[in-house]
């Protein structure tokens, strides 16, 4: 039975991936930009959180980069360790309980760890903005949408209320708000408009980077797609990075150059969208391909990953996603595995199915299709 699914698992996959890829071509498969340095690089990041019952192990030795003009997609399942990650770079991890224990996060060759708050502040807001993920709670209730934007532009432009006021409106119609409207509260908009005024917040002062936590999740299928092409204008225009952190591979399909998957605070496997789509690696990257809606099938249930993500204050000695993975072997359990090189521009998977030498992978991948 477990060879069965297996089977179906790999099968699906291997249909969707192709599915979702050959809709997407032509969209963002070249990186914008010819630069060969990296704008933003995660290296070993690991972010804890202290309390009462233990020790929150959150971020896990997780690492990725992105150039000038790229969009990486963080896709993973909730309690992954996603928007830890965004806020560890926002700098917005509340220190105590949360603590950066090892790590950099090095941004235009500056480690944005080791600078004082002060220096952050100018960063946060002017060079690298968030989207977050629920626009109603992210904006005040009891301000106009106008004098939201506003603030963000007089904190960092320095310029008069008169000139921010005016940038502000320019930024409402980059957005697709209408000015008449700039008064109003968030109330007075509907969920597709809040999240097109939280987006022109976070690019009034024109960040280098921008951090986009689900931004389409509240939204409906309509909406979601005006928001993201939105997105995509805007990004081209002002050649604006991105990091996209979602759970739906056709949001990543759409907007991204770049693929990291997250489980339980680590990078599992990485590559450009290709890479990933084309050729899903890891077991854990095979099962969330898996989970999508096959469009040529009928299929009374959806495939899903068997179990849960490990608790953060008690995880696995191995592989964390060992406990779930039907291809586990003892050494799964007893060793992390180390980071392996894949056929592809950038493919990367921690697994141990991959190590060692090339003619160790055949061998070893063969008695695992086997099995």
């Amino acid at each position: 039975m477990n060879d069965m699914l297996n089977e179906t698992v790999n099968a699906a996959a291997e249909e969707t991936a192709e599915v979702i890829a050959e809709e997407a071509a032509g969209i963002n498969t070249e990186i914008v930009s010819d630069e060969s340095e990296n704008l933003l690089e995660v290296k070993d990041l690991t972010v804890e959180f202290h309390t009462d019952s233990g020790i929150v192990q959150a971020i896990n030795g997780l690492s990725f980069s992105l150039k000038a003009g790229e969009t990486v997609g963080l896709v993973g399942e909730t309690g992954a360790g996603k928007t830890t990650t965004a806020l560890a770079i926002m700098g917005l991890i509340n220190c105590p309980p949360g603590f950066y224990k090892s790590g950099e996060i090095i941004y235009k060759g500056k480690d944005l760890m080791k600078i004082p708050e002060s220096e952050y502040l100018k960063i946060r807001g002017r060079e690298i903005s968030m989207i977050f993920q629920d626009p109603m709670t992210a904006l005040n209730p009891v301000m106009p949408v106008i004098d939201q934007i506003s603030e963000v532009i007089k904190n960092h432009k320095h310029v008069s209320a008169k000139e921010a006021r005016e940038e502000a409106i320019e930024m409402l119609k980059v957005v697709r708000i209408p000015p008449e409207r700039a008064d109003e509260y968030p109330h007075q908009f509907s969920g597709g408009m809040r999240q097109r005024i939280v987006i022109a917040i976070a690019l009034a002062c024109n960040p280098a980077l921008l951090i986009a936590d689900e931004p389409t999740t509240a939204l409906d299928v309509t909406i979601q797609a005006q928001v993201l092409e939105m997105m995509r204008e805007l990004r081209d225009n002002f050649n604006t990075s991105m990091i996209m952190i979602t759970h739906d591979f056709g949001v990543v399909a759409e907007t991204c150059d770049k693929v990291a998957i997250v489980y339980a605070g680590e990078v599992l496997e990485s590559g450009t969208k290709r890479d990933i789509f084309k050729n899903p690696s890891h077991p854990y990257t095979v099962g969330l391909f898996g989970a999508i809606p096959n469009l040529n099938e009928d299929t009374e249930f959806l495939y899903q990953i068997e179990g849960l993500m490990p608790d953060p204050m008690d995880l696995p000695k191995g592989c964390p996603f060992a406990p779930r993975c039907s291809y586990a072997k003892d050494i799964c359990h007893a060793e992390k595995p180390c980071v392996s090189r894949l056929p592809g521009e950038e493919h990367v998977v921690k697994c141990h199915k991959y190590t060692g030498s090339d003619e160790n992978q055949e061998i070893v991948n063969e008695e695992w299709r086997d099995e």
